[in-house]
């Protein structure tokens, strides 16, 4: 007894020094964001003045606002997110990789936002890509770019919905192909029953909930380990591909906590039991509260399939991006489960030996702008663009093959989902029938009624049996003997 109340002191006292610390430190941070408070980055209300910014490895969102901005002249609406001026304008310089991703968050100004991309000159521009609300955080832009010139320059149009809500914002620029870090993603949901999904194979980078309540507010049932308290915080799920341990690094610009929760066998399970994390403790795969910014959660002896459920928190209590990345382990997790994709090659065709193309690929083969897809036997390739600006491609394709084959379309998107389809194009040959017997008859008026069921040997490769009918009679003109040619016509379905 004497022993255990020790350790539960030693516990106490630990999360009080921690606590202590964590204030102290707090005092430190106020007085870094009092001195930072003041500083802003600049935009313009006119594209020819718009300043530069910079293209990262990573998503690393700045700050800007569009306050007491007006409608551009000169340059017509760009037909998204309900455009009524008080556009602001920056400028970016397309990297080496000819890709760019731009997104935007929230920053206690404007909630929901547009954006158009646009090449061109300041004179002259031309739209490139027009986005409401594709971000994943809330009802904010983001616009994937690929293909373009590098060392070119493109005009970034960013407007709040409406404008009726104007204020600052915060924007990133990244290169995906540069290899600089991993992938921009949402904040996560503030409560356990709006999981998200992450991957930590290509890692996760995302501004951080702040001002928010602590998760067992929400949450009061689940039991939260190490977690003493649990301010702003970001619930998310992964599940694993390849199974063995995965060892990861978490980090922040200040302090951060995590819990992780598992295995379950599917993500409905784990959703299902929302309110009862943690119950019993053998759920709590790990679990820390330290006081510092770098965190490394792991998980042991992971198997293919098994969900886990990851809790992060905010302890800071200011804005900032948390990184969160793969450093060791033989297990890996599904990445398909961030961004889906489908893929969808339509239905079967048949195809006539001896006819003209046939168009397989349903319409479009994949309903996410911006997927690749490619299709075997040298079908095609291409990216999916349903929207204008641009030539329209819905991956459809024309074939004629000689032989019956199969087609595969394979969609990929941005996060590297891969998703495949087939469709089959079956060349169907004439179909075959023999001569019926001649008849003989000593005068005209024996001829024979047509009678389809003389023709008996009629065959196909695919309609079974095939149809005949009767086409017609031709006479020789001659008399005693005359002939007579009668026809049938054997055609399958």
């Amino acid at each position: 007894m004497e022993e255990t109340q020790l350790s539960n002191n030693n516990q106490n006292q630990q999360r009080l020094t921690k606590m202590i610390l964590r204030k102290i430190q707090n005092y430190f941070v106020l007085a870094l964001l009092l001195f930072v408070a003041s500083i802003s980055f600049s935009q313009s209300d006119d594209p020819c003045g718009a300043p530069s910014i910079a293209v990262n490895g990573a998503c690393s969102f700045s700050n800007y606002s569009n306050t007491g901005f007006t409608a551009t002249g000169g340059v017509p609406a760009p037909g998204c997110a309900s455009y009524s001026g008080g556009d602001a304008w920056l400028t970016i310089t397309v990297p080496a990789s000819g890709s760019i991703n731009i997104d935007m968050n929230t920053i206690g100004g404007i909630t929901d936002a547009g954006m158009a991309i646009y090449s061109g000159t300041c004179g002259s521009l031309t739209l490139i890509e027009c986005d409401d609300d594709d971000s994943p955080n809330g009802l904010m832009s983001f616009i994937s770019l690929t293909g373009q010139t590098p060392g070119a320059t493109l005009w970034i149009r960013i407007w709040e919905y409406g404008n009726d809500n104007n204020g600052p914002f915060a924007l990133c620029a990244q290169d995906p192909g540069g290899g600089g870090g991993p992938p921009v993603g949402g904040a996560g949901g503030t409560d356990c029953s709006s999981l998200e999904p992450i991957c930590t194979n290509s890692g996760l980078q995302f501004t951080a909930n702040s001002g928010g309540v602590d998760a067992d507010v929400v949450d009061p049932t689940n039991n939260y380990g190490c977690l003493f308290s649990q301010p702003n915080p970001s619930w998310y799920y992964l599940e694993i591909d390849a199974a063995g341990n995965i060892d990861m690094s978490l980090t922040a610009a200040s302090d951060i906590d995590f819990i992780i929760y598992g295995p379950y066998s599917d993500l409905a399970s784990a959703q299902a039991d929302c309110g009862g994390y943690g119950n019993p403790a053998t759920e709590i795969e790990d679990c820390s509260y330290s006081g510092t910014s770098a965190e490394t959660p792991s998980i042991t002896g992971a198997v293919s399939g098994d969900v886990y459920v990851m809790l992060i928190t905010n302890y800071a209590n200011i804005v900032q991006d948390i990184t969160l990345t793969q450093t060791g382990g033989t297990g890996s997790t599904n990445c398909s489960i961030i961004s889906p994709c489908t893929a969808d090659a339509g239905p079967d065709q048949v195809l006539c030996s001896g006819s003209g193309p046939v168009t397989i690929g349903a319409d479009p083969v994949s309903l996410d702008e911006d997927d690749d897809y490619s299709w075997n036997n040298g079908a095609g390739i291409g990216t999916i663009n349903n929207n204008p600006p641009g030539t329209i491609d819905n991956g459809q394709v024309s074939v004629t093959p000689g032989l019956t084959t199969t087609y595969t379309v394979t969609i990929t998107n941005l996060d590297g989902c891969i998703a495949t389809d087939d469709v089959i194009v079956t060349v169907d040959a004439p179909p075959t029938a023999s001569n019926p017997a001649n008849i003989n008859v000593q005068c005209a008026v024996d001829v024979p009624a047509p009678n389809v069921n003389v023709v008996t040997t009629e065959a196909d490769d695919i309609t079974i049996p095939p149809g005949v009918s009767h086409l017609g009679d031709v006479s020789d003109g001659l008399s005693c003997p005359e002939t007579i040619t009668r026809t049938y016509r054997v055609i399958d379905g």
